[in-house]
């Protein structure tokens, strides 16, 4: 807030406002419907810019009589729609924690018996799994993830699209993934045996390009009536639920032409990072002094040009 202005912006009401330069969607937990993923597309056809912070997975706590038993948070997989549109372009997201062996180390104060405690998936990025080609990485020495998942990429999909990508962080080559059933509880959990299953995995990445839209040689979708009367599919970062089960082409079979659509955009940016709570409290520190806080302004620069 010290350099920009942030404004919230509804794609289920109207497009995006030529306005904004860089579209925030912070951790999106509902579906978006394909009016709303077209004023997303249509916004980075004009040469604009995401910032993109997605999870893998919605976790959701147990009420207070369950926590009292034991039981721990479930974790249910997140699909909002914006997959596909990402597909498209190269990228996805793995159903997955990374955790790594290269991790936050929490102190266990003396009356809670002493020690220490590995938080496995709290990864602490190395100096040497950042990307520095680009000069607002040059900085950046070492960051903190946590509760991320992986990044993978279809060199041949971004090959076709002529599409630049590059990954801006990793974890170490001593991490895995956790698939379902999810249970991050430290005393849980150690790394495989094996290092087979240990490699280092895409944290956050940048594409750059021309982008073609998910929605050129298709209809073009516009507000139904139905979702208008209803207000349904509202994608919002502060929801608690999500929609699963939902064939993400349906909206397309009701949908209608319309004027000025762009089918290649001009020179644009996407920002990927896939955890939400790298861009909360847990993580910033709020002074702009930390590594992370660092990267997230720098990014934020890099994006607005």
């Amino acid at each position: 807030s010290q350099t920009y202005k942030f404004r919230e912006v509804d794609v289920k009401e109207n497009p995006v406002p030529d306005s904004i330069t860089c579209l925030v969607v912070p951790g999106p937990t509902e579906v978006f419907s394909d009016w709303e993923l077209y004023q997303i597309d249509q916004f980075l056809m004009k040469g604009k810019s995401l910032f993109l912070v997605l999870d893998a997975f919605n976790e959701i706590m147990p009420d207070q009589q369950m926590m009292a038993y034991g039981a721990g948070p479930t974790y249910t997989p997140i699909s909002t729609g914006l997959e596909k549109l990402l597909s498209h372009w190269g990228v996805g997201i793995g159903e997955s924690y990374v955790l790594d062996e290269e991790c936050f180390t929490q102190r266990i104060p003396a009356e809670m018996g002493g020690g220490e405690s590995r938080i496995w998936f709290a990864p602490m990025i190395q100096n040497r799994n950042i990307d520095k080609s680009g000069r607002f990485m040059e900085n950046i020495k070492g960051l903190v993830a946590y509760k991320i998942s992986p990044i993978t990429v279809d060199a041949k999909r971004m090959a076709e699209t002529g599409l630049e990508g590059r990954a801006l962080f990793r974890s170490s080559e001593r991490s895995w993934e956790m698939k379902a059933p999810i249970n991050l509880d430290p005393r849980r959990i150690s790394p495989p045996d094996s290092s087979d299953e240990k490699k280092s995995a895409i944290l956050a990445y940048l594409m750059e390009g021309r982008f073609p839209s998910y929605f050129a040689g298709k209809s073009i979708p516009e507000k139904t009536p139905d979702q208008e009367a209803s207000g349904e599919n509202d994608a919002s970062g502060g929801a608690t639920g999500s929609e699963t089960g939902k064939n993400p082409d349906a909206d397309l079979a009701r949908i209608e032409g319309s004027d000025g659509f762009i089918p290649k955009g001009k020179p644009g940016k996407i920002f990927i990072m896939t955890s939400s709570e790298m861009i909360k409290d847990t993580i910033l520190e709020g002074d702009g002094r930390s590594p992370n806080d660092i990267l997230v302004q720098n990014v934020m620069d890099y994006l607005n040009n």
